[in-house]
């Protein structure tokens, strides 16, 4: 006869507790490592899918030991252990292609317009507005993205210059692009912007070629390389495809007992060389064309004496300049940022070419930046205001 919970209890025995205080000590260290997550982890996960696999591991470990508290009391048959066990096990087996087909179409079934073969993610497309001053805004996501209104910092330049010169003549426009270091821009430049012979051409770059110092990190398949060839950037995901099992297991291994990376301190960059060749002939070509050129420094937040909260809201630090055993230091972001700002400086003063020093522009406040280097809404008003009152001291709008 099948004997069902709660029939023919007898006590347990000294080999039963034993086996069964085994069973708990084994879980304690088991789940336990689980309250020393990987902070990666966290930061690029939500708490509920960073816990919600521990969470149902040990729900599934606490079952497993009250069905064997029923087995060895006589509350539980055999027959009726091994088939909830074996239950449990088919229903998992059951719903495993269901799981992995939503993890593959949620993660890998993604619109592939938004990603270039050469550029890695498609420039945006310079669109004519007319006669008058082109002023072509060239760089990463600092150029690219606008406020929580919608509105960047190119456009409200644009409105600025025309209240000044009371005329709709002055044209910028906004070419920049997320994760664009100066080879995409040199590329992109050549390639698709040079023959509309645009008057200017506004230069911001020093973040993502800084980026790509950080050969260690995920985002890197190799040491560096002068051609950013070692760095996958946006087709990290693409490339590097997982299936649900490895997903699985790379996320339960990052969240349980993490050691945590030792911190790089560089001495220097060697990305800087390409960086400033990179520039140089972005000039070479834009002046060959008549072109003029403006170089911008980049704002950035990170400094010396950082609050807790204030280092929290790195993003850089924590997600990019990362890999599985080292991380870069405050430090390293803080010398490596001025260092590619002096580069540009230099650069500007080596070619005589206008420098507008976009950092001294915007204090290095929280309240200005939303992370490392992106800005807040209250950052836009003080850049735009700065930059438009360094063109329209320049050269830039003559004839106008």
């Amino acid at each position: 006869m099948v004997q069902y919970w709660g029939m023919n209890p007898r006590p347990l025995n000294r080999i039963d507790l034993l086996a069964l205080l085994v069973f708990l000590i084994f879980g304690g260290w088991l789940f336990g490592g689980y309250a020393y997550p990987d902070p990666y982890l966290l930061a690029q996960s939500s708490w509920i899918t960073a816990k919600a696999l521990p969470l149902a591991g040990l729900f599934l470990y606490v079952l497993l030991f009250l069905l064997l508290m029923g087995l060895r009391t006589g509350r539980l048959s055999s027959s009726s252990f091994f088939l909830l066990v074996g239950g449990l096990g088919v229903g998992a087996l059951f719903l495993f292609p269901f799981g992995s087909e939503w993890f593959y179409s949620k993660r890998f079934s993604r619109k592939l317009d938004g990603y270039h073969a050469i550029l890695q993610l498609s420039p945006p497309a310079y669109q004519p507005r007319g006669e008058g001053k082109n002023i072509f805004c060239l760089g990463g996501s600092t150029t690219a993205w606008a406020d929580s209104e919608g509105q960047d910092w190119p456009s409200r330049v644009q409105q600025q210059l025309r209240v000044q010169l009371g005329s709709d003549s002055v044209h910028v426009h906004n070419l920049g692009k997320e994760w664009y270091t100066t080879l995409h821009t040199l590329v992109n430049y050549e390639a698709n912007l040079r023959h509309h012979k645009p008057d200017t051409i506004v230069v911001m770059h020093g973040v993502n070629d800084l980026l790509m110092n950080a050969d260690f990190s995920y985002f890197s398949v190799g040491p560096f390389r002068e051609d950013y060839g070692h760095f996958l950037g946006p087709i990290k995901h693409l490339i590097k495809r997982e299936t649900l099992v490895q997903r699985l297991r790379g996320m339960l291994g990052a969240g349980w007992y993490h050691t945590p990376r030792k911190q790089l301190f560089p001495d220097s960059f060697p990305g800087l060389k390409p960086f400033v060749r990179n520039l140089h002939t972005i000039i070479d070509l834009a002046q060959a064309d008549q072109t003029k050129v403006i170089l911008m420094t980049q704002p950035y937040f990170p400094h010396l004496g950082m609050t807790q909260d204030e280092e929290d809201s790195l993003y850089m630090l924590k997600m990019e300049a990362v890999g599985p055993r080292v991380r870069w230091s405050l430090d390293a972001a803080i010398k490596g940022f001025a260092a590619y700002n002096n580069a540009v400086r230099e650069v500007a003063r080596e070619r005589k070419v206008a420098l507008i020093d976009l950092e001294s522009a915007l204090p290095k406040e929280q309240k200005y930046f939303s992370d490392d280097v992106h800005y807040s809404d209250e950052a836009y008003p003080l850049l735009s205001e700065y930059v438009a009152r360094e063109i329209a001291s320049s050269d830039t709008l003559e004839s106008l």
